[in-house]
């Protein structure tokens, strides 16, 4: 349908606030929310971002919020300027975006911080695979969505991919594997 309804992991509050600055500037409406917002002010915005008024929000750009434990179903773009570390965050980011409801044709993922090092996450948390074995992790990336249950498409340029499968040869999966049967 068009209609952006985005929403931006940011890592700092200043860098947030001064991101929705600029978007306004642009001509687009946004805000940017933390962890020192109220549920309030929290639940106003995602209303506004979900719905089609006056005051609807292109963007919401948060801060420490939003990563679990919110539903906003027609979020259509997700923006990663945070950098992180954690799997679990790493999926939880992309799991608002991955509601599905009729009215939402596409999810669009922008991940401006590139944390190459951890690609090899992103066939973890699209095809829930959490094996660590590194030739079904290379399979899942080559396999044009066909492994994807459902009608969903993933699409990675040729420059994506082979940054994926170099995250992928060179960590070592071993000790995560160790790791997460302790836990």
């Amino acid at each position: 349908n068009g209609i952006v309804r985005g929403l931006v992991f940011c890592s700092r509050i200043d860098e947030a606030e001064e991101l929705s600055r600029l978007f306004n500037l642009r001509g687009f409406n946004t805000l940017a929310l933390s962890g020192g917002n109220s549920e309030e002010e929290r639940l106003d915005a995602i209303d506004r971002l979900e719905g089609d008024n006056h005051d609807k929000l292109d963007y919401i750009f948060s801060v420490d919020i939003f990563n679990e434990g919110v539903d906003i179903p027609s979020i259509n773009q997700i923006i990663m300027l945070r950098p992180t570390q954690s799997a679990i965050i790493f999926v939880q980011q992309l799991g608002r975006g991955l509601r599905n409801i009729s009215s939402k044709e596409y999810l669009t993922v922008i991940d401006f911080i590139g944390n190459y090092q951890n690609n090899y996450m992103i066939p973890i948390a699209l095809y829930g695979d959490d094996s660590y074995n590194k030739d079904t992790l290379r399979k899942l990336v080559t396999s044009n969505s066909s492994l994807i249950p459902g009608t969903s498409t993933v699409n990675f340029d040729e420059i994506s991919q082979q940054k994926i499968f170099d995250s992928i040869n060179s960590n070592n999966f071993n000790q995560k594997k160790r790791s997460r049967s302790r836990t």
